[in-house]
């Protein structure tokens, strides 16, 4: 059964890092239950697990994160017939605390592209693959896994277009490129042209694509590097591209589309608009310059 639902979750394009999450919180249930059986686990069962996790001191997010995965977990039980109903429904998630989302700032965005302009390497691909990978990130606002996955054929610059397949949760979606981020593709293009992969990333000229883990590293060698004094993630970068897209008058619907979110709602949670944004729309109030 758990070799089925893996399956399932690979064809639902779930990234290598969320499988990670479920294979560990997987192990923390079988080690609590002494061994389990999916076809006869109750409720309860599931409710003393969540209270064991809360004693033992975990992270809301982390509690919530695995009520998820046995929320997922039964429903694909329920779906292919093997439990009539999901022991999981009515788990109650703990409250979690409302964090503003990390960016970084235009200043800072500077000096990183301008890092990446005037980096000096031996090595002309690797320079261009590394800008390419920054933006496709803050300028497309892509996930990690979605940098990862794009093919050659994504890729349409006389158009400036970018095609993501089989995002996130199986959507597809279509995103317009500036001018900078069509020459840097267009630059790295031309140095990749000898390799045999389809996918757009890759270690090499010649070799295959960068590891999922790796892009998390590259991020952040590259932004000490440039010598940013602030934590840089991918996930930050799309935080960054949402974030400006919005103090820019971009609509919420059209970020959610770029982005490729299902719900309006985690398009708000990914923009932190600045505190000078902030005071701009609040001089608008008419009281405040009578």
């Amino acid at each position: 059964i758990i070799k089925k639902w893996f399956i399932h979750l690979h064809q639902r394009n779930y990234s290598e890092n969320t499988l990670a999450i479920f294979v560990q919180s997987l192990k923390t249930l079988d080690a609590f239950m002494e061994g389990f059986d999916i076809k006869t686990i109750r409720g309860s069962d599931l409710r003393m697990f969540i209270s064991y996790l809360a004693r033992k001191g975990y992270s809301a997010n982390t509690i919530i994160r695995t009520c998820h995965f046995l929320r997922n977990l039964f429903a694909f039980c329920c779906d292919n017939k093997i439990l009539a109903q999901n022991p999981a429904d009515h788990l109650i998630l703990p409250q979690l605390s409302q964090r503003i989302a990390a960016v970084l700032t235009e200043n800072y965005l500077r000096i990183f592209l301008s890092y990446l302009n005037s980096r000096t390497i031996k090595d002309e691909y690797v320079k261009l693959r590394d800008k390419a990978v920054v933006e496709l990130m803050l300028f497309c606002g892509l996930r990690r896994n979605e940098v990862r996955c794009l093919k050659v054929s994504h890729i349409n610059l006389p158009e400036q277009t970018l095609k993501v397949v089989q995002g996130k949760f199986r959507k597809d979606r279509l995103i317009p490129l500036n001018n900078q981020i069509q020459r840097t593709l267009g630059k790295y293009l031309e140095l990749r042209k000898p390799a045999q992969s389809r996918f757009l990333i890759l270690t090499n000229t010649k070799s295959n694509q960068l590891d999922y883990m790796y892009y998390s590293y590259l991020i952040r060698r590259l932004s000490r590097m440039a010598g940013l004094k602030t934590k840089v993630t991918p996930k930050i970068l799309r935080n960054t591209f949402a974030t400006m897209l919005f103090e820019k008058g971009v609509s919420l619907r059209s970020i959610q589309e770029l982005m490729g979110h299902t719900r309006i709602g985690t398009t708000a949670q990914y923009i932190s608009a600045s505190v000078n944004y902030l005071r701009e729309e609040m001089n608008k109030h008419p009281l405040f310059h009578s």
